[in-house]
């Protein structure tokens, strides 16, 4: 019990910072005004995760309409991080 609650622990560590990571990769993107050129799904992407910082993989892919995979969710956003690191500052 005690090492599938640790399991679960590391798990959700994981979770929050690579939420944070994408957090600070979408500001990036605003403060340099490119997030508004970007494809409208990826605008999408980023405007779903500021609003719901908290929401893992899974379910922030529900919150789309259609809901997409969690796999193309996982794409968009590492685009979103690869394009921020693209960007000076």
């Amino acid at each position: 019990v005690n090492r599938r609650v640790n399991g679960e622990a590391a798990n959700l560590d994981k979770a929050v910072e690579a939420a944070q990571e994408q957090l600070e990769s979408i500001r990036k993107l605003q403060r340099a005004g490119l997030l508004d050129q970007l494809p409208d799904k990826l605008q999408l992407t980023a405007a779903l995760r500021l609003e719901n910082p908290e929401l893992p993989l899974s379910e922030l892919a529900e919150e789309f309409d259609p809901p997409v995979t969690k796999s193309c969710l996982n794409h968009r956003l590492r685009k979103l991080m690869e394009l921020a690191k693209s960007v000076e500052g």
